[in-house]
């Protein structure tokens, strides 16, 4: 009985353990690592192993477990002039040159921090969020701060090696950036932190005549830009026209061409149906001439040939005013033949023909 009620004061002791450890557990959000930090006992420490975005669990009590969050998305650290007061703001960079001027630049980085230790690929070996926390500090504010002093004193190294004009060369301006750039992730990244790129936004001279120089110089350069372009465009105008022009001639010839195309077409149809009517008309009397000798040789051989003439020449003759015809029978049609003159033997020797 009693080893069955220690089993169960042990399972509600677990019970209650797990209760308050989960109740009081942390919340790693995304875009996050967590950090945990044993505070004394076994594994007393910060733990190299990160904690991923999720619900962790924790002992608040006598901070005995504590976990601290480090950003993995990139970070923006902005050198402004008039900048605000708020985290990643700081004063512009003032960079003496060689000859004494002084320049203030306005720039931008972007920074991350590492997940873990390891090699980059440039081949740094880097420390990781423990390195961060351990080294620098617990918070971005500190962070920040060692990332912009060591950008301070790598741009200020490397920049205040140019001359007044060679700051103004922006490949030798680069260059140098480039080299500061470099740098900074030498000496930082044993700290966890990358800088992944430096931009140079905006400089001006605190000399107001140098500045007011400069601002000749690019007005000058914009000026022989601009009259570049003008050429340029009055160029392609004139070969606009010109090609216009061109094409405009082909059109015109086009169509005179096609009209005097079109007449010759036509008159071509003209004179062909002309001909073919011509053609068809003397197919026509060729076929009534036909019709016309068909029907005379059918009454030249008829039994009835004789009285239809006859009879036709009685009509005609009904037509003749002014006349008188003596000894004349128009039913003999030999007879009536012979009175006109024409010889009925030379008619059939025609038909025959």
């Amino acid at each position: 009985l009693m080893l069955k009620t220690l089993a169960y004061f042990l399972g509600f002791l677990l019970v209650l353990v797990l209760i308050v450890v989960y109740t009081f557990g942390y919340v790693v959000p995304p875009g996050y690592i967590g950090v945990r930090r044993i505070g004394f006992g076994p594994g007393q420490g910060y733990k190299k192993s990160v904690l991923k975005p999720g619900y962790h669990w924790g002992v608040p009590f006598f901070s005995y477990s504590t976990v601290h969050l480090v950003p993995t998305t990139v970070q923006v650290i902005h050198f402004h002039r008039n900048a605000p007061a708020k985290l990643g703001y700081f004063p512009p960079l003032e960079i003496q040159t060689t000859d004494g001027a002084k320049v203030i630049a306005d720039l931008t980085l972007y920074a991350k921090f590492y997940k873990r230790e390891g090699i980059s690929e440039n081949g740094i070996k880097h420390g990781g969020p423990v390195n961060l926390i351990t080294e620098v500090g617990l918070t971005p504010k500190d962070w920040f701060n060692r990332i912009r002093r060591n950008a301070e004193g790598e741009l200020r190294r490397a920049l205040g090696e140019l001359t007044t004009a060679q700051f103004y060369n922006p490949l030798l301006r680069e260059e140098k950036i480039n080299r500061a750039h470099k740098a900074m992730n030498e000496k930082l990244a044993r700290f966890g932190i990358a800088v992944k790129d430096v931009l140079l936004r905006r400089y001006i001279y605190e000399a107001e005549q140098i500045n007011e120089a400069i601002f000749r110089k690019n007005l000058q350069e914009q000026e022989v830009r601009l009259n570049s372009i003008l050429r340029e465009f009055e160029e392609v105008r004139a070969e606009l026209r010109k090609t216009r022009a061109k094409y405009d001639a082909e059109i015109k010839t086009t169509i005179v061409s096609g009209q005097a195309k079109a007449r010759v077409l036509r008159s071509e149809g003209d004179l062909f149906e002309k001909e073919a009517q011509a053609k068809g008309d003397l197919m026509v009397a060729e076929a009534k001439a036909k019709v016309t000798s068909l029907k005379a040789a059918v009454f030249n051989q008829g039994l009835g040939a004789k009285l239809y003439v006859a009879r036709e020449l009685l009509k005609l003759l009904s037509a003749i005013k002014g006349g008188v015809l003596s000894d004349f029978n128009p039913l003999d049609v030999s007879d009536v033949l012979n009175k006109f003159g024409v010889n009925e033997n030379s008619l059939e020797k025609n038909d025959q023909q």
